[in-house]
Order: C-alpha cells, then structure tokens, then sequence
C-alpha cells in the first residue's frame, strides 16, 4: 500500500522519478492488484523466460566462480529442468552442487542434480505447493491430473513456453505407457 501511495503521489504532483516495482505476475494488473489507482502511471516490461543456452551459462559462470567443474549434459538437464525460470535454475545448480561437494568432488554430475531433485523441491515455496495441490484436487479418484500436469511441464514449447494440448500426449504416454492416450483422451483434465 505504502508503495502504491507514493507512486500515486509522485504522479499527482509531477514529480520527475522513475520508480521500478519488480514483481512477479503474468501482467501488471495482477502485480498491482488492489492498486489500480496507479495503473496508469506504469509501464509493463515482461520478461520472458530465458533460453536453455543463456541458463546454462548462468550456471557455467556461477560454478566457475566456486571452481566448480560442469559438463554440457550437466547444465542443460539444469537449464531443461528450469524451463526458463532463473529461480529454479539456481535452486537445482546449488542442491547439485552442495551434493557433489558433500560426495567430496568438485565435479557437478547429472547423477547430482538427479540426487539433489527431492532436496530442490522441498526447497520450493509453500504458495507453489499449494498451487500445484489445487491444480491435481478433484473429487474423483484415480484421475489423471497429476499425469497431464507433469506432461504438460515436460510438452515440447514454443519461445514463449506455450505448447498445444496435442504436445502433451507425448509426454503423457510415456509416463503412463501402455495406455495410448489421445488428446480427447485427456481434454477435461486441460
């Protein structure tokens, strides 16, 4: 709120500032939600997710740093399993690297990041955990939610991060072989 009132301030009386509120929403509308007074005074620079490549030199630069060592399989599984998102990406290379580190190496493997995955997940926020509750709940049992979930997070995308719900069935039976779903299949589920 008290954010909101100086921006409203600085706007009422023509002050010459520029104010930068960093946050994290799909759009400003819902990264100023309550403030809408303001609105108008803002500008929305998105930022898009960031490509394999540019997460894998991020992690490159951070281990080099720590004279950790790294090879290419190593950083794109971390970069792949980011999907783009700078957070994750620290998250799993420091559980990847504090595993290797406690396996007295100063070598990062694919084994450590794998060995690190369920410490990197604990590790995930509470608001995310809900989300991810709240995406799987129904009423039914036995139902598919948390399958096409993760196929959606593993569905081929475009620069965008966006993907077709044909992209999903892919993905979809290879973590449930043997079933053979199509994307009619599923659609509720979307």
């Amino acid at each position: 709120q008290l954010v909101a009132d100086t921006i409203e301030a600085l706007s009422d009386y023509s002050v010459n500032a520029t104010v930068i509120v960093v946050g994290v929403a799909e759009d400003v509308s819902t990264l100023m939600e309550g403030h809408e007074s303001i609105a108008r005074c803002l500008v929305q620079i998105r930022m898009p997710r960031m490509s394999n490549e540019e997460m894998q030199q991020l992690i490159l630069t951070r281990y080099n740093r720590c004279g950790l060592r790294t090879d290419h399989d190593t950083t794109w599984k971390i970069g792949f399993l980011s999907r783009g998102l700078p957070p994750y990406t620290h998250l799993l290379a420091m559980n990847a690297a504090l595993y290797a580190i406690a396996s007295k190496r100063i070598g990062v493997t694919h084994e450590d990041v794998d060995g690190s995955l369920a410490r990197s997940v604990s590790d995930v926020t509470q608001s995310i955990r809900e989300q991810y509750s709240t995406a799987i709940r129904t009423q039914k049992k036995d139902t598919l939610y948390p399958y096409v979930l993760l196929a959606c997070a593993l569905a081929k995308t475009d620069e965008m991060g966006r993907f077709q719900q044909t992209d999903v069935v892919q993905p979809l039976n290879q973590i449930l072989p043997g079933k053979a779903y199509t994307a009619a299949t599923f659609a509720l589920h979307m």
